[in-house]
């Protein structure tokens, strides 16, 4: 894989890197906007795209979920969340699932990236400026002088 743009000094990426090409028109579209947000926000690695193209990948089945809940519920109302069997029976739609399931691993996308406010604390806590001296530092640093 060909790293383009990292930042001198640290391993951020300044520039996304087209997105891989198995990924669909929507995922791709997710691709670019969600990794120039992650670009600004200076929290986009070589070793995050994998990440990302999940995260993307999510976003377009959630996406595509959602679509199919509102065009069944516009048929029937309820349709969209409820399938019902000849029998009788029946259970919650696999449009639901797939929306439900693609939320779950775009909460556990977004978390890795710090991009939801719990996540967002505990990244902020681990983060240790690397041009901040420690006061042991400081202190041999006064010494040798």
């Amino acid at each position: 894989m060909k790293v383009v743009g990292i930042n001198s000094g640290t391993d951020k990426l300044s520039e996304l890197p087209n997105p891989k090409s198995f990924l669909d028109s929507v995922s791709k579209r997710y691709y670019k906007e969600l990794g120039k947000i992650l670009i600004k926000e200076k929290l986009l690695k070589e070793t995050h795209l994998v990440t990302l193209n999940m995260l993307a990948t999510n976003c377009a089945q959630w996406e595509f979920a959602v679509k199919a809940i509102q065009k069944k519920n516009k048929e029937k109302s309820g349709s969209g969340y409820i399938q019902e069997y000849t029998s009788g029976a029946t259970n919650i739609s696999t449009e639901l699932v797939l929306k439900r399931d693609a939320e779950k691993a775009m909460r556990d996308n977004i978390s890795a990236f710090g991009m939801d406010p719990q996540s967002e604390r505990k990244l902020k806590k681990v983060f240790v400026d690397p041009g901040q001296k420690s006061l042991f530092q400081e202190f041999l640093d006064k010494k040798k002088s």
